[in-house]
């Protein structure tokens, strides 16, 4: 993909439910082997959440008086409030004018820091995230610890290492040059535990089919970038799970295959590293390719590859927060940023325009087709909504001017303003993210037996996606946070950020 290459509650004794909160639902000690691990705290009680509003985002419908009542973990049963009875000794949240919904899942980040950016991502209810590479025996040491929550986290999907051919730059990339390195690759990952395989710009086109084909044979699926010499098409048709960035404009253009034969940006990309030198031509390269794209775009195409994404079950992840911020980087980093405190001097620095290697030999004509892309973008994703493609809230955490979290609810605003609905926003991290797992880890819905990882806000999400940053508590499996303990979250992540971790 042509613009990848850059970057990278009130109850009846408050005084009593905030020490159950501490006590049974670990709040002190708690976060990231600071303290006792919840192996050592006593059982939890049962939580009732009581005259709540609840959210269900696939019918787009709000449940009013309802009562949820939550127990080791899962939810145990979602009745109307006068028709439950709370069990004894349970702990109880008045939900009357609140709304719950599902944990929301952030599906495109790069976590490196975790005691920082879990913190920061459960603070904002993010309680999912797919992890799209990483050094594999930190990431899946993550995963674990998320998952038994003796670490406070949000729940781990995780690739670890990327797979990309012989030019790559990834110092966790497992390389690949021919067919049969590509099936070891998948086969290696398989048996490390990986959840799926991640695809990148790099490899061949006989690495790429091999890895689909290898990936279908074992049960994985893969996810990631189309690579330079496949077509967006094909990358459907060959079963790819989902495309990550933007909205595959390449696929709605009859340009699309002159532009993959002729090379013109991985050429570019290359001779400026082997020599290099001359890293203008780089961008000058990306502009001329993606204003050829852009100049045969057609909606009818577009609607047919769309089409294509629908029978083949791939997901589109437009990760819009970084393609703002690599669109529109002059302002960005120019303005004052309020979450600036969560990210250390080094992070700050690295953000900067002038320590990227693109941004930093930005042209006129590569900022001015930016703008361009980035309004075609917008438009092909409210299509994309409207034609049946289910859309997933990412944000590439990690890269420049995105903040764990915070990040995702500006990303769900993004999708709104981009002509997506707020159900739709919704959607895509909630019960997007739970078809895309096909088991559907139990996430993505308000029901019995369901993982009881869930938010309560202040406001109805369906009227204003921006009501999702009201919150007034968070569930995690089954764990309390209530408002004051989400502060404590966020000081933590501000003291890591201070000390420059």
């Amino acid at each position: 993909m042509i613009w990848c290459l850059l970057v990278r509650v009130m109850p009846a004794s408050p005084r009593v439910l905030r020490a159950q909160g501490r006590l049974f639902f670990g709040v002190t000690g708690l976060v990231l082997g600071l303290g006792p691990g919840f192996a050592q705290q006593p059982e939890a009680p049962a939580l009732a959440i009581t005259h709540v509003s609840v959210v269900d985002p696939d019918l787009d419908r709000v449940s009013e008086d309802m009562t949820v009542i939550v127990k080791d973990g899962r939810i145990l049963s979602v009745s109307a409030a006068q028709a439950v009875k709370v069990p004894p000794g349970a702990a109880i949240v008045d939900g009357t004018k609140k709304f719950l919904v599902p944990e929301l899942w952030d599906m495109h980040v790069h976590t490196a820091h975790p005691k920082r950016e879990f913190a920061m991502f459960v603070a904002n209810g993010v309680l999912g995230a797919r992890n799209m590479h990483g050094r594999m025996e930190n990431v899946f040491l993550w995963r674990k610890q998320t998952a038994a929550v003796t670490v406070i986290g949000p729940q781990l999907v995780v690739a670890g290492s990327l797979v990309d051919g012989p030019a790559t730059t990834s110092r966790s990339a497992i390389v690949v040059r021919n067919a049969a390195e590509a099936r070891a690759a998948v086969r290696q990952l398989r048996d490390a535990g990986a959840d799926f395989v991640k695809a990148y710009d790099g490899l061949s086109r006989e690495s790429y089919f091999a890895l689909a084909d290898e990936a279908k044979r074992v049960g994985l699926p893969y996810t990631g970038h189309v690579p330079w010499d496949v077509l967006i098409r094909e990358a459907v048709e060959a079963g790819q799970a989902s495309l990550e960035h933007g909205a595959a404009l390449e696929g709605g253009s009859g340009a699309e295959e002159e532009v993959v034969k002729a090379r013109t940006v991985p050429t570019a990309i290359a001779e400026a590293m082997r020599t290099n030198s001359n890293f203008p031509a780089v961008t000058e390269a990306i502009a001329k390719a993606g204003n050829r794209i852009l100049d045969r775009y057609s909606n009818g195409r577009a609607q047919d590859e769309f089409a294509a994404f629908v029978r083949h079950g791939t997901h589109l992840t437009p990760t819009l927060v970084t393609l703002r911020s690599v669109t529109f980087i002059d302002g960005l980093s120019k303005q004052p940023d309020p979450l600036i405190r969560f990210s250390p001097k080094w992070e700050q620095d690295r953000w900067k325009p002038s320590a990227g290697l693109v941004t930093a030999n930005r042209t006129p004509a590569y900022i001015a087709y930016r703008k361009r892309e980035y309004a075609a973008i917008e438009k092909a994703l409210a299509l994309a909504s409207q034609r049946g493609v289910r859309i997933l809230a990412g944000t590439d955490v990690g890269s420049p001017y995105t903040h764990a979290g915070f990040s995702l609810h500006e990303e769900m605003e993004w999708l709104v303003k981009a002509g997506l609905t707020p159900r739709d926003a919704l959607r895509a991290a909630t019960s997007n993210p739970a078809a895309f797992f096909r088991d559907g880890r139990g996430i993505g819905t308000i029901k019995k037996d369901s993982v009881a990882s869930l938010v309560l806000l202040n406001d109805n999400p369906l009227r204003d996606i921006r009501n999702l940053t009201k919150i007034h508590a968070v569930i995690l499996k089954g764990r309390l946070f209530l408002r004051p303990d989400l502060d404590e979250l966020l000081r933590i992540a501000e003291a890591e950020a201070a000390v420059g971790r």
